[in-house]
């Protein structure tokens, strides 16, 4: 059984895009970085104290692959130490679909169970109960998703190379379930309409690098208005957005997305929200073995 230590390296993520509410994300030049080794002692290194015990989502997701996987197989004493923190925890950028990749690689390599990406995606879904930041983690780029026979396919989407991507992130975190539960259970007819309408454009918007496009095509009836409200992010969704770019909600939030094209200068106007600049598309979760 292998021995070296495995350096998994997992970007954020921003889901839902607006209008792609549950189906879309894209990966971001942001990463979380793993080092996980075996060890005489169940070690966790670099996490907050609330994540240093075995209920640690890279090490359950990495029990859980074994446990479905190679269900014979003894686990492993670990040391798992988060080398580079770079996505907060509960922001929208998918801080928990990179604990749960990290686990899943980490089980593939110490046991060679010889998963390929899509059946670490099939599991890293079945973990994280979503199939849009898990994706868009482990294969990079824009992708969307398509649920068929109980099964979920990936589909990339070509992204403008004049795109440059910021985040501004609040100090607060958000609570997943509390921004799902505001969410209405049912919708009228002409607002699924208004939606698919700007999925539709969407992807458009991304390929030809149009602004404007996007502006109107990350609006959504959905989801964003209802999160933003119960945030209280509205006003600094106004301050930061004018003619040259577009803002969203990152995911379910708190963090706002800014889209804009990298030669056109747009200044950082709220002050409260810490910023992660010129940030470009990622191709996806890296892994290196380390002597």
């Amino acid at each position: 059984m292998k021995s070296n230590t495995l350096r998994i390296r997992v970007p954020a993520t921003s889901a839902n895009l607006g209008s792609g509410f549950d189906m879309t994300a894209l990966a971001l030049s942001l990463y979380n970085q793993f080092d996980i080794k075996r060890h005489n002692k169940l070690t966790f290194i670099g996490f907050d104290s609330e994540f240093m015990t075995p209920n640690n989502l890279v090490y359950q997701s990495y029990l859980k692959t074994l446990k479905k996987v190679k269900p014979n197989d003894e686990p492993l004493t670990l040391s798992i130490t988060l080398s580079i923190n770079d996505i907060p925890v509960s922001r929208g950028l998918g801080s928990s679909a990179s604990c749960i990749i990290a686990g899943i690689f980490a089980a593939n390599y110490f046991h060679e169970l010889n998963l390929d990406s899509h059946h670490i995606f099939q599991i890293a879904v079945d973990i994280e109960g979503h199939p849009d930041n898990v994706g868009a983690a482990i294969f990079g780029g824009l992708i969307s998703v398509l649920s068929v026979d109980k099964r979920y396919e990936i589909l990339h989407h070509p992204t403008h190379k004049s795109l440059v991507f910021e985040l501004y992130i609040p100090d607060f975190k958000g609570s997943t379930q509390e921004l799902r539960d505001v969410l209405p259970t049912a919708f009228h007819r002409n607002d699924v309409v208004y939606q698919l309408e700007r999925v539709a454009a969407l992807f458009k918007g991304f390929n030809d690098g149009d602004i404007p496009l996007l502006k109107e095509a990350t609006k959504d009836g959905m989801h964003q208005d209802k999160r933003l409200e119960l945030l209280q992010l509205n006003e600094h969704v106004k301050q930061l957005t004018n003619a040259h770019c577009v803002t969203l909600l990152s995911g379910s939030g708190p963090t706002l997305l800014r889209i804009r094209k990298k030669d056109t200068v747009v200044s950082h106007i709220s002050t409260e929200l810490k910023s992660k600049q010129s940030l470009h598309i990622s191709n996806g979760t890296t892994t290196e073995v380390l002597k």
